[in-house]
C-alpha cells in the first residue's frame, strides 16, 4: 500500500473536480538542466492534465547555459515548459518568487512539486505574505543528497565508502547540506521520495507529520519490455548471434557507477564463458573511458559499445542476457529505485547485482530467480558461477523473458502510482 507508511495520510478513492479545485494548478518545478528526465516531467503533466489540473513545468535557468544549449531549450514545447533565464544568482531568487505571485495573484491556489531546485524563495514568500493556504509545496528527493556527497568525496573501491563523513572538511560540508534539505523538507506540505526505506529515513529526521508519497522512478509497460523481434534483429546487426551478451546502461562518470567493478566481474566470468560480449551503452563523450577501462581488463575484443536513443533501450536489453548493476552497500544506494535496475527487470532480464537496491527490487529478484547476487567486493566463486550457468543454460527462453517482464510491471503497478495516485496525490493538497 503505497499510504500505509508512517505519517502517511490515506487519500479518498476520486478527485472531486468542482468549483476550488478547477482553480487549482500544478507546477513542476524542475533544475536547468532536465532534458535527461524530461519524459518522465512530460508524462507527470499529462496525468495532472487527464483530471482537468492545469500543469506546467517551469526552469530556471542561468543565462550562459541558456545560450550555450539555446537549440535543446527552443524546442520544448512552450506549452509543457517556462524556461525563465537569469545572470546573476541572486536574481534567480527574486525571479522565482516573483513567477510565482504572479500566478497566486490570478486567485489561483498554487501546488509546486519542486524536483532537485531550492524552494526557499517559495517558503519565504509564503511566509511573508501569509499565503499558506494558497501555495502548496511538495518537495521530491530523488535520493539522499547527504549521503551522496559523502560517497562522492570519500569514495573508495573495492573498499566501501563511508556512509558518515571522515574529513573535518566534509562533515561541515555534509552538516551544510543536511540542514538545507531538512529546512526544504520541513517547511513542504509533502514529500515526494523514491521508496519505502526513503521514507522511513526521513520520518526520523523530521520534527511531526508530514505526508509523503512514493513515486519510484521506474519504466512503464510502453516503454520498457521484452521484444522477441527486436532481439533477433539486434543480435544479427552486432554479429552476436552465438554469444552471451552482458549489458550494462547509462553513463560511466559517476563513481557510483562501478566502471572499474564491471569489468572485473566480466573479465572473470569471461574466462569461464569465452563466448561472452560486454554490451555497454552510454554516452558518446564516454566512449573513451569505457575503452581504456576494457583495455586495463585485456577484454577489448569482448567490448560492444553503442550509443543509442533512449526509446530504444528495451530493444538492446531484449537482446542481452544478463544486466551488470553493481552498487556498493550504502546510504545513498539502499534508498531509491533505480531507474537502471528497474528497465534491466521491465525487459525480462535476469542481473548480477550487488543487491544495493530497494527491498521491493531485491524482493522481486529473489522470488522470480531473477539473478546473481554478489557481495560489495565483487568476487565471484564457484556458486556464482554455476548460477549464471543455470541462466545461460535456459536461454534464449522466450516466453518466460516475457511473462517476467509482464510479472515485474504488474507488482510494481507504475500506471496506476503515474495516472492515478500522483495526480489525486497533489491535488488533495
Amino acid at each position: 500500500n503505497l499510504y500505509s507508511l508512517p505519517y502517511a495520510e490515506s487519500l479518498g478513492k476520486s478527485i472531486a473536480m468542482n468549483e476550488k479545485s478547477r482553480k487549482k494548478v500544478v507546477f513542476l518545478l524542475v533544475p536547468p538542466n532536465f532534458f535527461g528526465h524530461r519524459h518522465f516531467h512530460e508524462r507527470k503533466l499529462a496525468a495532472l492534465r487527464s483530471v482537468k489540473v492545469p500543469a506546467k513545468a517551469v526552469a530556471f535557468v542561468p543565462e550562459s547555459l541558456f545560450q550555450a544549449r539555446k537549440e535543446a531549450y527552443k524546442s520544448v514545447n512552450s506549452d509543457d515548459f517556462d524556461i525563465v533565464t537569469y545572470k546573476r544568482k541572486i536574481s534567480k531568487s527574486f525571479l522565482m518568487a516573483k513567477y510565482f505571485y504572479r500566478e497566486l495573484a490570478l486567485k489561483r491556489h498554487v501546488i509546486v512539486h519542486a524536483l532537485r531546485e531550492t524552494t526557499v524563495p517559495l517558503i519565504i514568500l509564503r511566509k511573508c505574505l501569509f499565503l499558506s493556504a494558497r501555495l502548496k509545496i511538495a518537495q521530491e528527493f530523488e535520493g539522499d543528497n547527504r549521503s551522496e556527497f559523502i560517497y562522492n568525496k570519500e569514495f573508495c573501491d573495492p573498499d566501501r565508502p563511508p556512509d558518515y563523513p571522515k574529513k573535518l572538511s566534509n562533515v561541515i560540508k555534509y552538516k551544510i547540506i543536511a540542514f538545507f534539505d531538512f529546512f526544504k523538507a520541513q517547511n513542504a506540505d509533502a514529500l515526494i521520495l523514491m521508496s519505502k526505506e526513503h521514507a522511513e529515513l526521513w520520518t526520523q529526521r523530521l520534527v511531526g507529520r508530514k505526508k509523503m508519497f512514493i513515486f519510484p522512478t521506474l519504466p512503464l509497460p510502453d516503454d520498457v519490455f521484452f521484444d522477441r523481434n527486436a532481439r533477433a534483429e539486434i543480435r544479427k546487426n552486432l554479429g552476436v548471434d552465438d554469444k552471451i551478451i552482458f549489458v550494462y546502461v547509462g553513463n560511466v562518470t559517476c563513481t557510483w557507477q562501478r566502471l572499474s567493478g564491471m569489468f572485473k566481474v566480466f573479465k572473470e566470468i569471461s574466462e569461464v564463458y569465452p563466448t561472452a560480449r560486454f554490451l555497454v551503452l552510454t554516452r558518446v563523450e564516454d566512449f573513451k573511458l569505457v575503452k581504456d577501462e576494457a583495455k586495463n581488463f585485456n577484454v577489448e575484443d569482448r567490448l560492444v559499445l553503442k550509443n543509442v536513443p533512449h526509446e530504444e533501450v528495451y530493444k538492446y536489453l531484449s537482446a542481452s542476457d544478463l544486466g551488470l548493476f553493481l552498487r556498493h552497500s550504502h546510504i545513498m544506494n539502499k534508498v531509491v529505485t533505480s531507474g537502471k535496475l528497474g528497465e534491466y527487470l521491465a525487459s525480462g532480464l535476469p542481473v548480477v547485482t550487488t543487491g544495493a537496491n530497494s527491498r521491493n527490487l531485491n524482493d522481486f529478484i529473489k522470488m522470480n530467480d531473477m539473478g546473481v547476487f554478489v557481495d560489495d567486493n565483487l568476487g565471484t566463486d564457484v556458486e556464482i558461477e554455476e548460477k549464471i550457468e543455470h541462466i545461460v543454460a535456459n536461454l534464449p527462453d522466450y516466453s518466460e523473458r516475457n511473462a517476467l517482464a509482464v510479472s515485474f510491471h504488474e507488482s510494481m503497478n507504475l500506471t496506476n502510482v503515474v495516472n492515478i495516485d500522483y495526480p489525486r496525490f497533489l491535488t488533495e493538497l
